[in-house]
């Protein structure tokens, strides 16, 4: 592949052929889609997009680690509810999340996906959620794309 540029692709699967075929030099996408084709070493990781090495890709280095300081992209889930729910209702519900996370059957499923489960507070939650919005709002600002 010659040339510098971002090629998308509707689909998954067209982009991990692309890959495979050599038309393009670079995928960016969650472990789980990609699992088989690693396992086959159809494809080689160059770097984990988090601030510490993969537990699913232990000798993958992070972006940070090749020399891009401070490069963190990674994705989370967050259960949200109505406002106004009664905060005797958010614990509750938030105590069964921690439950269900920490049994063994999730994990393994979770894990069978490449993802770590963890579960945190409502307060962690926001707060992730409010430094995601700043981090990704410069972002927008920085690379001049148009507010819709």
């Amino acid at each position: 592949m010659t040339g510098h540029g971002a090629k998308f692709h509707r689909k998954k699967e067209e982009a991990i052929v692309a890959l495979l075929r050599n038309d393009v030099d670079l995928m960016v996408d969650f472990y789980a889609p990609m699992k088989s084709t690693l396992q086959d070493k159809k494809i080689r990781p160059v770097a984990a997009s988090g601030t510490q090495r993969s537990p699913f890709l232990p000798d993958v280095p992070t972006v940070a680690e090749l020399g891009v300081a401070g490069y963190e992209v990674t994705s989370w889930n967050g259960m949200f509810g109505p406002p106004g729910t009664p905060a005797n209702v958010i614990d509750v519900l938030n105590k069964a999340i921690h439950e269900m996370v920490s049994t063994p059957e999730v994990k393994e499923r979770y894990a069978d996906l490449g993802i770590e489960a963890k579960a945190g507070t409502p307060d962690e939650l926001k707060s992730r959620l409010k430094g995601d919005i700043g981090k990704w709002a410069a972002v927008i600002e920085r690379a001049g794309i148009p507010k819709q």
